[in-house]
């Protein structure tokens, strides 16, 4: 979401991370990023505090194979059924 109101909207985590290291995302001034928790179609999460999880068994519709969870407990009960490694949001920004 820009300052403005403006919101944008991914189906991949890896797409947004490539919208926000694109130099038109200078001009969106983001006042917030949030990622919706996987399994839900309602819990966000700001992005700075998400945990999020990569695995080949995950399958995001952009091949980024990336989750978000709003904790650790969440994160951990996915990693038992799809494996993974766990990742950071500045991790996946740089």
């Amino acid at each position: 979401m820009t300052q403005k109101g403006k919101v944008y909207k991914f189906d991949d985590i890896h797409c947004l991370s490539s919208f926000l290291k694109s130099a038109s995302s200078e001009k969106t001034n983001p006042a917030g990023i949030y990622l919706l928790e996987y399994g839900t179609q309602q819990k966000f999460v700001l992005a700075s505090e998400s945990f999020l999880l990569q695995s080949n068994g995950l399958h995001s519709p952009m091949g980024g194979n990336t989750a978000a969870f709003v904790n650790e407990a969440n994160r951990k009960q996915a990693q038992q059924q799809v494996n993974g490694i766990n990742v950071k949001w500045n991790d996946i920004i740089q």
